[in-house]
C-alpha cells in the first residue's frame, strides 16, 4: 500500500509524466505529516501538535493518542483520542502544525475505525447519532454516476428505470451528507426523511437570497 502511495506521489511530482498523467491541481496541505503519523500509530506513540479549527480564531495545543489515518474527498485526517477529554476526534492534516512524535507510549484501546465510521458519510461522526434510512431520487443520467460510484457502502437500488433512480442509504445525517446532496443540484430529490427535506429546503432558500 505504501509503495502504491509512493508511486502516486512520485508520478505527481515528476514533470516528465505531466503529458500523460493529469492530477488534480488543488492539493490539500499536511501530506508531509503522513509518514510520521503512520509511524506513531503503528508504535502506539503519543503525538502533540498545534491545531487550528477553521471556525476558531486561535489555534490550540493538542496531546493525543493516534489510532488511524482516514481520507475523505482528497483530504487526510488522523483519528485520535484527545487526552484532554478522552474523546475520539478527527484532525485534518492540513490544520496540524508543530507536530511532535513523543517517546511516550499509550495502551491501545479495542478500537475499530471501520466500525466507528460505518454509519457515517464523510469524516463527521456525531456522538450518539443513529443511522437513518435516506431515500433519494436521481435523474436517469445522474443515476448512472451514482450507480458506478455509490454514495455509501449501504447503498441499495430501489427503483431503476428510464425516468428515475431511487436509492436508499443508511447513514447519520451530518453536514458532510447535506453538502454532498446539495452538490447534485436539481438532479436529486430527497424522498425521505422529512427532516432532511426541510434541511435542504432551508439551504436552498438561503442560497436564493443571494440571487433575488
Amino acid at each position: 500500500m505504501l509503495e502504491a502511495f509512493d508511486t502516486f506521489n512520485s508520478l505527481n511530482m515528476d514533470n516528465g509524466f505531466a503529458k500523460y498523467v493529469h492530477f488534480e491541481s488543488r492539493k490539500p496541505q499536511g501530506s508531509e505529516h503522513f509518514y510520521g503519523l503512520l509511524h506513531a500509530i503503528k508504535n502506539n506513540l503519543f503525538i502533540t501538535f498545534t491545531y487550528h479549527k477553521f471556525w476558531h480564531d486561535r489555534p490550540s495545543a493538542r496531546n493525543v493518542a493516534p489510532y488511524a489515518l482516514k481520507e475523505f474527498k482528497g483530504r487526510w485526517y488522523v483519528i485520535a483520542k484527545d487526552e484532554k477529554d478522552q474523546r475520539i476526534k478527527s484532525f485534518g492534516l492540513d490544520r496540524i502544525q508543530d507536530l511532535e512524535i513523543t517517546k511516550k507510549n499509550f495502551m491501545p484501546d479495542n478500537f475499530d475505525t471501520a466500525e466507528l465510521f460505518k454509519n457515517s458519510f464523510g469524516i463527521i461522526n456525531p456522538v450518539g447519532a443513529k443511522a437513518q434510512e435516506i431515500i433519494l431520487s436521481f435523474e436517469p443520467e445522474q443515476g448512472k454516476y451514482v450507480k458506478s460510484f455509490p454514495l455509501h457502502a449501504s447503498q441499495k437500488i430501489l427503483k431503476d428505470n428510464k425516468k428515475e433512480l431511487h436509492i436508499s442509504i443508511a447513514v447519520q445525517i451530518t453536514y458532510d451528507l447535506i453538502m454532498e446532496i446539495l452538490s447534485y443540484g436539481y438532479r436529486v430529490e430527497v424522498l425521505s426523511p422529512d427532516s432532511l427535506k426541510l434541511d435542504l429546503v432551508n439551504h436552498y432558500k438561503k442560497a436564493l437570497k443571494y440571487y433575488s
